[in-house]
């Protein structure tokens, strides 16, 4: 799965592809999901590069293009928490400054694979990380498990919680069901 973000203002999604149509990934499937304002990326170009891509534009079918993947690469933004949310190892790279930051410390968590700024990106080191991963399947389980204790999807309910608590008269108790185990086990 890649996406650069909405915009991709220096293309990394052409690099991405560029780095990712090689003999030695040439059985991956890859799904490319191109920002509504994303006015750098040249689908034809893409597609004549690597038969193996179909590209999507970003739509109501972005959760479940993503909840699929085996792997996503992807800028540093948002997206990083819907990723880690949906279960889905990633290798990210900043494209923004104020990306950074959080970038490093995820990567320093073993949260994501943190390749840098894009600006200081070497050669071929898009498709190295993703080779990488072809032979260290057991990390990446790792990482996924770690990001989804950490953003389990819930957040805004927890806002809300604090914003406007609940009355203590509106609290219910039940019997636990096997589906409160992953719950339970995160607390």
């Amino acid at each position: 799965f890649v996406f650069c973000g909405g915009s991709d203002p220096q293309n990394l999604t052409q690099r991405v592809i560029d780095e990712i149509s090689c003999s030695e990934l040439s059985n991956i499937a890859v799904d490319v999901v191109v920002g509504a304002q994303n006015k750098t990326f040249d689908r034809e170009a893409a597609l004549k590069l690597n038969a193996n891509i179909e590209i999507h534009d970003a739509s109501g079918e972005f959760a479940r293009i993503m909840s699929i993947a085996d792997l996503a690469i992807g800028a540093g933004g948002t997206t990083s928490w819907e990723r880690m949310c949906l279960g889905v190892p990633s290798i990210v790279v900043s494209i923004a400054e104020n990306q950074n930051s959080a970038c490093e410390k995820l990567g320093r968590d073993g949260l994501i694979n943190y390749l840098g700024m894009q600006s200081s990106l070497k050669s071929g080191a898009l498709r190295e990380a993703v080779v990488k991963t072809q032979t260290n399947y057991a990390s990446l389980f790792d990482q996924v498990e770690r990001g989804q204790i950490l953003v389990d999807g819930r957040g805004c309910e927890r806002v809300a919680e604090v914003m406007c608590p609940s009355d203590e008269s509106e609290l219910t108790v039940r019997l636990a069901k096997p589906d409160d185990c992953v719950e339970f086990f995160n607390w």
